[in-house]
């Protein structure tokens, strides 16, 4: 396997709800994913666009900001390992906020297509990707409590 593809099967190790596959597993994601760089300030994902896929912050780090009215506030910080853009493949809603480099940042892409199939067929993912949204929204509802 070429070096490139063993680095993201690596990186892909390290995405809680990916850890229990098998390493044919990861190097088949890893093959179809792509890996993209994003200059500071520029927009990865925009609210009210289709997901058609998720990423994985490989270097550089993210904000995650929704409008309300004509104010943008900024509710997260993703940093490398992190995952974004699920929750529109699982809803197939459009993406729920922006996300924007605050630095020069990488991510990998995981087409939705791909995603969806490795699920049915590992259903575990699913269980751990539950986990990541759960913990999400616990941590929206301290913040929350902190108003």
């Amino acid at each position: 396997m070429k070096p490139e593809f063993q680095e993201r099967v690596q990186l892909l190790r390290s995405v809680p709800f990916f850890a229990a596959l098998s390493e044919k597993d990861l190097s088949d994601i890893a093959v179809w994913s792509s890996r993209t760089s994003y200059k500071k300030g520029e927009v990865i994902v925009r609210e009210g666009t289709p997901g058609k896929g998720l990423y994985v912050l490989i270097t550089g780090r993210a904000d995650v900001s929704v409008k309300k009215g004509g104010a943008e506030r900024v509710v997260g910080v993703l940093l490398p390992a992190d995952v974004f853009g699920e929750m529109s493949l699982i809803e197939a809603r459009p993406r729920s906020g922006n996300v924007t480099a605050v630095e020069e940042t990488e991510c990998l892409y995981l087409d939705a297509r791909i995603f969806l199939e490795k699920v049915a067929s590992h259903p575990e993912i699913l269980i751990g990707l539950l986990k990541t949204i759960c913990l999400r929204l616990r941590q929206t509802v301290e913040e929350l409590r902190g108003f």
